[in-house]
């Protein structure tokens, strides 16, 4: 009690949260950006969002972007929800329960595989930073660590081999191979997850890995 806390990580540092936080150097370059589901009507600029069903997370970065939207144009209408995560928002547009959300360009690029049908409709404003952020106060102590971790996987190369991991995926796959994963993952996947899981078991390793590596054998 009455130390440093960890308050999260992959938030942006706004006006509103400086009030509430201190952040770390950025780690991570993204940029807002509002999706629709393919088919539909493609918004091209914030007053396109009029007379649209939109949901954010509530008190996100994205949920100050509309509000301030709203207050240059009354008409925008959207929710602000805390009993959904990012891919919820996601699952809702392709299903289309919504007609449009906010996101960050990485957590499309996370998710799109399994939501090939969720597109861009364009950017949000200009691109920003994530970073972590420490409870206010006067001890240092631990935001001086994050930076200095921070700094160090930046310099060994730690870090771009995290974002290869996680978003190189996209530009791999395209469009096309995105949709095509998706439909394998929903239709054929589930006739065969027991069997990876038992061999898995018995080779003592992940059951996924054996997926993956069937996948690119025979995409099951």
């Amino acid at each position: 009690p009455g130390g440093p806390v960890l308050g999260a990580a992959g938030l942006i540092e706004t006006s509103k949260r400086k009030q509430q936080a201190r952040f770390s150097h950025s780690y991570l370059e993204v940029t807002p950006q509002v999706v629709y589901r393919n088919g539909q009507s493609r918004p091209t600029d914030p007053g396109d969002l009029v007379g649209k069903r939109i949901v954010v997370l509530k008190g996100s970065a994205h949920a100050e972007q509309l509000a301030a939207l709203k207050a240059q144009n009354p008409a925008i209408e959207y929710e602000e929800s805390d009993a959904v995560e990012v891919v919820d928002l996601l699952r809702m547009v392709d299903e289309g329960q919504i007609d449009l959300t906010l996101v960050d360009s990485n957590e499309l690029a996370m998710n799109q595989v399994y939501f090939p049908n969720v597109r861009v409709a364009f950017d949000l404003g200009e691109a920003r930073e994530q970073r972590w952020a420490v409870a206010p106060g006067e001890d240092n102590s631990l935001l001086n660590e994050i930076n200095a971790y921070l700094d160090k996987v930046e310099k060994n190369g730690t870090l771009q081999r995290l974002k290869d991991r996680y978003y190189g995926h996209v530009d791999v796959l395209g469009y096309v191979g995105a949709y095509t994963f998706a439909q394998h993952l929903q239709e054929r996947l589930p006739k065969y997850e027991k069997h990876f899981q038992t061999s898995a078991k018995k080779e003592q390793v992940d059951w996924r890995l054996l997926a993956a590596i069937g996948y690119q054998e025979s995409m099951w």
